[in-house]
């Protein structure tokens, strides 16, 4: 039964899914190579996770650079890491230390999104303890992504219980502020995750829109009103609670604009997502 539910569910949401993210926000003609590397930051039985890294020109550790930390979408089901490759080298020609991240995915025998989530609180965590040796200000990590790569992304910010016990967890897995766009921040309301969530958690737990109080990271969310796959209701509702509780929640809207609206808005994505870094101080 099982297979029969995976495989229905992938024609519904695979080519959706691959369409949608295989381009990026800041897409470009070619990803030189110049200044970027990959490292392994965590390792789960024999699965090595890695980071690709893109350092701004001129780089030296001694920098303490912002980190823009980018975690792909795809429905916790698909895409890879290189899907981010294009935005972090534009935001690392900006000045940020840049890095895209490999997370394991629901499409793998035992695995849920539950993984997803302890992986991008691993990935923090990583950036922090590696600052030093990354030339990275480890006050001043944003964690972005979209759909949901943005639900990881406001998951590292806002889930308590997902850390992986055999890493440092003197050092935080929250970043410092999260940029998101098309997130699924209420995934209690959503059919999908709950199906690759198989049971072994309940909803609310790994739904930041459950977990809102006072003195989390400054937050930044855009979306389109006409979303069919992240309600922008649930959007909508999720800003106002967030300042209602004194938190610095930004609601970019954008009229018309489906899931994918960001690929029609590029230039303008790009200047609300560059807007808001400079009112964090993280751009010069």
């Amino acid at each position: 039964m099982y297979n029969f539910m995976k495989l229905h569910s992938f024609v519904l949401y695979g080519i959706f899914w691959i369409s949608a993210y295989c381009t990026s926000l800041a897409e470009a003609q070619e990803v030189p190579e110049v200044g970027s590397r990959i490292e392994v930051y965590k390792i789960v039985d024999d699965t090595y996770l890695k980071a690709h890294i893109f350092f701004p020109p001129g780089h030296k550790e001694s920098n303490a650079r912002p980190a823009f930390v980018f975690f792909h979408g795809g429905g916790w089901f698909e895409g890879k890491a290189e899907d981010g490759l294009r935005m972090c080298h534009y935001w690392a020609q900006k000045g940020m230390v840049s890095l895209s991240f490999e997370y394991r995915l629901a499409s793998l025998d035992g695995l849920t999104p539950l993984e997803c989530i302890k992986d991008a609180k691993s990935a923090i965590r990583w950036v922090r303890g590696q600052a030093a040796e990354l030339g990275v200000d480890p006050d001043k990590i944003v964690a972005t992504g979209g759909s949901a790569g943005g639900h990881l992304a406001v998951s590292t910010a806002m889930l308590e219980g997902f850390e992986e016990t055999n890493e440092d967890l003197s050092i935080s897995s929250a970043p410092d502020a999260v940029i998101v766009w098309s997130a699924a921040v209420n995934v209690a309301r959503d059919t999908w995750f709950k199906q690759l969530l198989r049971d072994r958690a309940d909803l609310p737990s790994c739904s930041p829109a459950h977990h809102i109080q006072p003195g989390l990271p400054p937050l930044a969310l855009l979306h389109g009103t006409e979303d069919q796959t992240v309600p922008y209701s649930t959007i909508t509702q999720f800003a106002q609670e967030m300042q209602e509780a004194g938190n610095r929640c930004e609601l970019h809207t954008y009229k018309n604009g489906g899931h994918l609206f960001h690929l029609k808005n590029r230039q303008q994505v790009l200047g609300v997502i560059e807007t808001f870094l400079s009112s964090l101080d993280y751009l010069k």
